[in-house]
């Protein structure tokens, strides 16, 4: 089975081996996992503590969502969506990692769209 390793600051699930060329070319240190599984590690070790690393920071992520008022979820979401595309097509460009950003482009026109039917 493929190992995937999620980073929330692409809010991408990449192949473990993908992860590992971001996160060590120190160019992203932004998005190095200081979660209690990865504690900063950007090596081959990331492969055993993936699972425990999703489930941890997929909670953060929704105690994040939850902080935040209604009307500005929305905002907030679209903001962190642009962002990572932006950041997944940077990364495509200076280190050749394919990162899978077409749904973005899908969020980001489709979400206000049907938040203005609401």
């Amino acid at each position: 089975m493929q190992v995937k390793y999620y980073i929330p600051g692409l809010l991408a699930n990449l192949k473990v081996e993908a992860a590992i060329d971001i996160l060590s070319s120190g160019q992203y240190k932004s998005l190095i996992c200081q979660c209690p599984y990865c504690g900063g590690r950007t090596d081959e070790s990331l492969r055993r503590v993936a699972k425990e690393h999703f489930l941890y920071q997929r909670s953060q992520d929704m105690k994040s969502i939850n902080g935040v008022t209604e009307g500005k979820r929305l905002p907030a979401f679209l903001e962190r969506t642009e962002r990572a595309l932006q950041l997944s097509s940077e990364i495509r460009r200076k280190l050749g990692v394919e990162i899978p950003n077409q749904h973005f482009k899908t969020w980001l026109e489709v979400f206000p769209e049907v938040a203005k039917r609401i």
